[in-house]
């Protein structure tokens, strides 16, 4: 992966603060993403809205959002993963997260720095940030689909596991999501079901409604032991 770098010799090392674990995409939300779902379940303080509102509008004024200059960079179908980085020379931007990560501790949510010279392939750029598409498996995988977990107990509209299986190079791998903070991981539900060791059945749904069930079960804070 090719490292990007400024005018000089050494290269530029972007700065990422994000979660520790997946979303139901896949990928890591940064942390204003974090700390505006944590307003959104209404879990944040007075004092802690109050800061999340008016820091908000600061970020607004101080810098322009991609999403304005190109309306596709987030898009997950165009651009899987897109990610912003700060530029290290943005210290004005940089130093107002740290309240946002007081905030993120207060409410016991894992996150952490990220630095690195090549996190991925750049779409868009200005003087503060680099937009990025990650070069890792997420943007890799081909002929991604999903499944419900079924049976007599469990059926589509309230699926016993949310599932997924992909190929990067040729390679299978089968995922389930887990709602105890790990997101999307490895699962053998379907090697132990072609082996006959699962009682349970699974159907194929489309991605839109697999999405919209493990959003729904993070809402209602009720998603069970995923299986293994």
């Amino acid at each position: 992966m090719a490292m990007i770098k400024s005018s000089g010799a050494e290269p530029i090392h972007y700065v990422r603060f994000e979660s520790v674990h997946r979303n139901q995409r896949g990928y890591f939300t940064g942390v204003f993403g974090l700390v505006n779902t944590l307003a959104k379940q209404g879990r944040l303080t007075d004092e802690q809205e109050s800061f999340r509102r008016s820091n908000n509008d600061w970020y607004n004024e101080a810098y322009l959002s991609p999403s304005t200059v190109d309306p596709t960079v987030y898009d997950h179908e165009v651009n899987p993963g897109a990610a912003a980085w700060f530029k290290p020379s943005a210290t004005h931007l940089i130093e107002r997260v740290p309240g946002y990560l007081e905030i993120l501790t207060a409410h016991g949510v894992e996150f952490r720095t990220v630095r690195s010279a090549a996190p991925g392939r750049v779409i868009y750029e200005d003087e503060v940030q680099v937009v990025v598409v990650p070069r890792g498996r997420e943007s890799e995988m081909e002929n991604v689909r999903y499944y419900f977990k079924v049976s007599e107990v469990y059926t589509r509209s309230n699926p016993g596991a949310v599932m997924r299986r992909y190929e990067v190079n040729g390679i299978t791998y089968d995922e389930v999501y887990r709602f105890n903070g790990q997101g999307w991981s490895p699962t053998e539900f379907f090697q132990l079901y072609r082996l006959g060791h699962n009682d349970d059945d699974y159907i194929e749904v489309p991605q839109e409604e697999a999405e919209e069930a493990i959003e729904a079960k993070l809402r209602r804070g009720t998603g069970r032991k995923a299986v293994s």
